[in-house]
Protein backbone atom coordinates (compact mmCIF):
# COMPACT_ATOMS: atom_id res chain seq x y z
CA UNK A 1 0.00 0.00 0.00
CA UNK A 2 0.99 3.60 -0.55
CA UNK A 3 1.13 6.36 2.00
CA UNK A 4 -2.62 7.04 1.86
CA UNK A 5 -5.03 4.65 3.52
CA UNK A 6 -8.81 4.56 3.65
CA UNK A 7 -8.91 3.90 7.41
CA UNK A 8 -10.74 0.58 7.11
CA UNK A 9 -9.51 -2.74 8.47
CA UNK A 10 -7.80 -3.58 5.17
CA UNK A 11 -5.99 -0.42 4.04
CA UNK A 12 -6.08 0.05 0.33
CA UNK A 13 -4.16 2.43 -1.83
CA UNK A 14 -6.23 5.51 -2.65
CA UNK A 15 -3.63 7.42 -4.60
CA UNK A 16 -0.12 6.87 -5.84
CA UNK A 17 2.61 8.46 -3.74
CA UNK A 18 4.26 11.57 -5.14
CA UNK A 19 7.36 10.91 -7.21
CA UNK A 20 10.55 11.26 -5.19
CA UNK A 21 8.67 10.92 -1.89
CA UNK A 22 8.82 7.45 -0.43
CA UNK A 23 7.80 8.17 3.18
CA UNK A 24 5.88 11.33 4.04
CA UNK A 25 5.85 10.48 7.77
CA UNK A 26 9.64 10.34 8.04
CA UNK A 27 10.06 14.11 7.53
CA UNK A 28 7.50 14.85 10.24
CA UNK A 29 9.18 12.46 12.68
CA UNK A 30 12.60 13.99 11.99
CA UNK A 31 11.26 17.51 12.54
CA UNK A 32 9.58 16.51 15.82
CA UNK A 33 12.72 14.78 17.09
CA UNK A 34 14.76 17.85 16.20
CA UNK A 35 12.25 20.12 17.96
CA UNK A 36 12.30 17.90 21.04
CA UNK A 37 16.12 17.90 21.05
CA UNK A 38 16.30 21.69 20.73
CA UNK A 39 13.82 22.16 23.57
CA UNK A 40 15.84 19.80 25.75
CA UNK A 41 19.10 21.65 25.00
CA UNK A 42 17.58 25.09 25.66
CA UNK A 43 15.99 23.97 28.93
CA UNK A 44 19.29 22.40 30.07
CA UNK A 45 21.28 25.56 29.30
CA UNK A 46 18.73 27.77 31.04
CA UNK A 47 18.79 25.46 34.07
CA UNK A 48 22.59 25.64 34.29
CA UNK A 49 22.61 29.43 34.09
CA UNK A 50 19.51 30.29 36.12
CA UNK A 51 19.79 27.77 38.98
CA UNK A 52 22.76 29.52 40.68
CA UNK A 53 21.12 32.90 40.12
CA UNK A 54 17.91 31.60 41.67
CA UNK A 55 19.88 30.40 44.69
CA UNK A 56 21.37 33.85 45.18
CA UNK A 57 18.17 35.83 44.68
CA UNK A 58 15.84 33.61 46.74
CA UNK A 59 16.86 34.99 50.19
CA UNK A 60 16.38 38.54 48.91
CA UNK A 61 12.96 37.83 47.47
CA UNK A 62 11.84 35.97 50.60
CA UNK A 63 12.96 38.93 52.74
CA UNK A 64 15.03 36.71 55.03
CA UNK A 65 17.30 39.63 55.91
CA UNK A 66 14.46 41.93 56.95
CA UNK A 67 14.93 41.33 60.72
CA UNK A 68 18.58 42.33 60.39
CA UNK A 69 17.58 45.52 58.57
CA UNK A 70 15.13 46.37 61.37
CA UNK A 71 17.80 45.63 63.98
CA UNK A 72 20.35 47.91 62.30
CA UNK A 73 17.73 50.64 61.85
CA UNK A 74 16.78 50.42 65.53
CA UNK A 75 20.42 50.55 66.66
CA UNK A 76 21.00 53.57 64.44
CA UNK A 77 17.93 55.37 65.79
CA UNK A 78 18.67 54.70 69.45
CA UNK A 79 22.40 55.34 69.15
CA UNK A 80 21.90 59.02 68.35
CA UNK A 81 23.34 61.35 70.96
CA UNK A 82 20.80 62.78 73.40
CA UNK A 83 20.18 66.51 73.29
CA UNK A 84 21.46 68.22 76.43
CA UNK A 85 20.14 71.70 76.01
CA UNK A 86 17.49 73.06 73.72
CA UNK A 87 18.63 76.70 73.88
CA UNK A 88 21.56 76.72 71.57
Amino acid sequence: PGQHGSGVVWPQQLAMPAPGCCDAQRAERTELITLFGLCLVVMTILHWFLEPLEGLVTPLLELRGLPWVFLLLGVWLFAAPAERGRNR
